[in-house]
């Protein structure tokens, strides 16, 4: 039988770019402070706690995140989700050379369940992001199953619109928002279907430098 569950967080999300590198930029995250909501209830201060660690990651210069590090004591089932914060807010830009000349883009992205191919435009000065389709399922969605000699998951996008504004004079995005719909297919069916609903703002709180 399915079972349905909704995670809502809602909070400030301390961002930290140290100095770049020759062919990648270090960017600190930190979600806090946080308020995690599971099935509409407050979650336990531990979860929460989770979710408001400190990370780094690893961006190229087009923005593509490349490699996370957490703390040592963080299992890789607790890393996932973290790191889906970031994996769910990317946008990768053309190369810094062509910026200036391309109005459209395809690139090649990752999150938590698969690789994926994602279009890009211009529009009016903002960046419209579409998922159009999966490329493969990571292979850790099948420790999932029961029957996971024999599961084949696919991926189906069926609704996927982002709107994105790069900050000027800033470090990161002035602005991103919008919702998909995924889902996970085995050859016995539906195997899971994920909803989300992202709305990121810039703060206007002072940065500390």
């Amino acid at each position: 039988a399915w079972q349905k569950t909704g995670i809502e967080l809602q909070g400030t999300l301390n961002v930290r770019i140290f100095k770049p590198q020759a062919d990648k930029v270090y960017v600190g995250f930190q979600l806090s402070p946080l308020q995690l909501l599971v099935g509409g209830q407050r979650a336990p201060h531990l979860l929460e706690n989770l979710y408001q660690t400190f990370f780094l990651a690893t961006f190229t210069l087009e923005g593509k995140p490349q490699q996370f590090y957490f703390p040592h004591y963080l299992k890789p089932t607790e890393q996932t989700p973290i790191a889906e914060i970031i994996n769910s807010v990317q946008v990768v830009l053309p190369s810094p050379s062509s910026i200036s000349e391309v109005k459209q883009w395809i690139t090649q992205e990752n999150h938590g369940t698969g690789e994926y191919k994602t279009q890009y435009s211009w529009e009016k000065g903002k960046i419209q992001k579409q998922k159009t389709a999966y490329l493969k399922v990571f292979s850790f969605m099948k420790e999932a199953s029961n029957n996971k000699s024999r599961l084949t998951l696919s991926g189906r996008i069926i609704r996927s619109r982002f709107v994105g504004q790069i900050a000027t004079q800033k470090s990161w995005l002035q602005a991103f928002s919008g919702d998909e719909t995924l889902e996970i297919w085995s050859e016995y069916g539906k195997f899971s279907q994920i909803s989300s609903q992202i709305n990121l703002q810039i703060s206007n709180d002072p940065i500390n430098p």
